[in-house]
């Protein structure tokens, strides 16, 4: 279909101005005018500087500054991106069909490569807006007329398989793309709001990296932990926080051909060899407790659950240690002694916890302070009362924004955590119903360092700011 009309596509973050030269030729030149400041001409080759000057056909006198390979490279990747969004929505106007395949392609690959989590497409009263989640936060993308969102969401069924013409119920699909050689599964959430469609994508990175528990930023080993023929161990914290990362690195640890590893996943986030991955349905009463009573029928050695939602699921992963399996699984909690108080309230016994509990991680991710433009603080009196005495004269950084981590002051994430191995002390007052206050003493005489600790202990090294410290309240 044909149509001639202006269906724009917007940037919301600061447009840059249109460079006076193609910027094909400022990457061969490795030299272009500054995105916020038209006198100023950033180079990372001085010696092609009369070329580029000379292409200007400009009298203007330039202020120059040398810049390094990496930061031309972040400057004019911006620049291209904001030149693809200008040429497709040239596009749309002309050839529509072939444009929004474009498009939903654009925004796929350029959200994988800034290492995005989730896109979010959201209708608004105008426009709808596009953002990325890159390291927990949201940020702004573009937006794009509704028109066009509506092109691309049915678009994006299609590719699913889905109703198009449906809006006014939720539906859920996948599909698959490769880019850079490299297969990703997207899988769809579309749900009906007051202001019309919101279209969520989670990208799932087909092949996990093997990482090992130090490159996880693990402080130690977590190899001898595992060693164990039967047990339960838990993984804890928010959605977000790294658990399946963490539950995979220790699975990858664990495989060997004298084992079986069963893995109950909602849904299975990653393709493993040598892993028998299962993958839940609730739709067709396929839960983690049906999945799990069937499961121990398959003579496994190491079970995985995804998540213990339910009291049933948790007596059946209790039951599943006590009969000489080894059980990973998670928790939404905050720390790993809350851990502890959920178990009691879905009604296990503190005894049974106590015989087969081994292990419990709670973990966050915190945004990683960029290295380049990282600043040293001084702390107020109000602060150091929020942090140990032990810290006061550590130093601390906050972010301040380059173009390395696009003026956002941050730039990936860091692992924190809190490592709980249940020993015979420990056991003996979880057996005993103590409450978490003499628990909490018990650790901390063993010398015991909390998640809200080893928070701390990095941003002293200046991988995180403190406030983000105190953002995540993570007090125990």
């Amino acid at each position: 279909m044909q149509k001639k009309r202006s269906l724009k596509i917007s940037i919301k973050e600061k447009a840059m101005p249109t460079h006076p030269l193609p910027l094909e030729v400022c990457q061969r030149l490795q030299t272009l005018i500054s995105p916020t400041n038209p006198h100023l001409i950033y180079t990372a080759n001085p010696t092609n500087l009369p070329i580029f000057k000379d292409l200007l056909c400009s009298k203007e006198d330039f202020e120059i500054e040398k810049i390094s390979q990496e930061s031309f490279e972040i400057i004019i990747k911006q620049a291209l991106f904001q030149e693809q969004i200008s040429t497709i929505s040239e596009q749309i106007s002309q050839d529509e069909d072939l444009a929004i395949q474009k498009l939903l392609d654009f925004i796929l690959k350029e959200s994988v490569e800034r290492g995005a989590s989730d896109i979010h497409m959201q209708s608004q009263e105008e426009r709808a807006e596009v953002r990325v989640r890159i390291d927990g936060d949201l940020q702004e993308f573009c937006t794009l007329p509704l028109e066009v969102f509506s092109l691309l969401s049915s678009y994006i069924k299609l590719e699913c398989l889905l109703d198009i013409h449906q809006k006014r119920k939720p539906q859920d699909g996948k599909f698959l793309r490769v880019f850079n050689s490299l297969s990703f599964d997207f899988r769809i959430s579309c749900i009906p709001t007051t202001k019309g469609e919101c279209i969520v994508i989670r990208i799932l990175y087909k092949e996990i990296k093997n990482l090992s528990f130090q490159e996880l930023g693990f402080d130690q080993d977590l190899n001898p932990y595992l060693s164990i023929p039967f047990g339960l161990i838990f993984v804890t914290g928010p959605t977000g926080s790294g658990k399946s990362t963490t539950l995979y690195s220790m699975l990858h640890s664990l495989k060997n051909t004298h084992k079986k590893i069963i893995t109950l996943e909602d849904p299975v986030e990653y393709d493993v060899a040598e892993l028998t991955q299962v993958s839940i349905n609730e739709g067709y009463g396929f839960g983690f407790k049906e999945a799990l009573r069937s499961l121990l029928r398959q003579d496994p050695d190491i079970i995985m659950v995804g998540e213990i939602r339910d009291e049933e699921t948790l007596s059946l992963a209790i039951r599943s240690s006590l009969t000489g399996h080894l059980v990973l699984s998670t928790l939404h909690t905050n720390d790993a002694l809350s851990s502890i108080e959920r178990l009691l309230d879905m009604n296990a016994k503190p005894y049974l916890i106590a015989s087969i509990l081994h292990l419990i991680i709670s973990q966050r991710l915190i945004s990683r302070l960029c290295p380049h433009c990282k600043e040293a603080i001084t702390l107020s009196s109000s602060t150091l009362k929020l942090i140990p005495p032990k810290f006061h004269q550590s130093t601390f950084y906050e972010a301040k924004g380059c173009i390395h981590c696009y003026f956002k002051g941050y730039k990936g994430r860091v692992l924190i955590h809190e490592i709980l191995p249940l020993n015979q002390e420990l056991k003996a007052l979880i057996r005993q119903n103590a409450p978490k206050e003499e628990i909490l003493k018990h650790l901390n005489a063993q010398g015991f360092i909390s998640i809200f600790e080893n928070a701390l202990l990095k941003a002293s090294k200046g991988l995180i700011s403190l406030s983000e410290v105190l953002r995540h309240n993570m007090h125990t």
